[in-house]
């Protein structure tokens, strides 16, 4: 799960009492994916999950904060990790190719040289 998505809000009002646009949790967007592709670059090179732990709890935890294991097992290739690194960053704007993409009257605007950057 993106960090956005461990919050359990995706975008709602984290309080009820509150519910103006900036007390918003993150939405998730097409940088949600490109987490979601990060993790699956991980998980393909080492054979494990990036956050495992045995209770989904800490695993939540770990995820939040955002410290990605390179264990000694893990990626042997810099550009991989260095890849993977840069697809998992806790805000959505960093993430690699996240600026691809801009939402426009409702609908999802390309912007130019798209995914190329990956």
């Amino acid at each position: 799960m993106a960090p956005e998505a461990v919050t359990g809000f995706s975008g709602m009002p984290n309080r009820e009492d509150k519910p103006d646009i900036e007390k918003c949790a993150a939405p998730s967007t097409t940088a949600t994916d490109l987490w979601a592709l990060g993790a699956m670059v991980y998980i393909l090179h080492t054979g494990s999950t990036p956050y495992w732990s045995p209770r989904p709890y800490l695993t939540f935890l770990r995820i939040q904060r955002g410290l990605l294991p390179k264990n000694t097992w893990g990626i042997p290739d810099e550009d991989a990790w260095d890849l993977t690194t840069k697809l998992m960053q806790l805000k959505q704007e960093d993430r690699l190719g996240a600026d691809c993409f801009k939402v426009k009257l409702g609908k999802v605007v390309a912007k130019e040289g798209g995914y190329d950057v990956l």
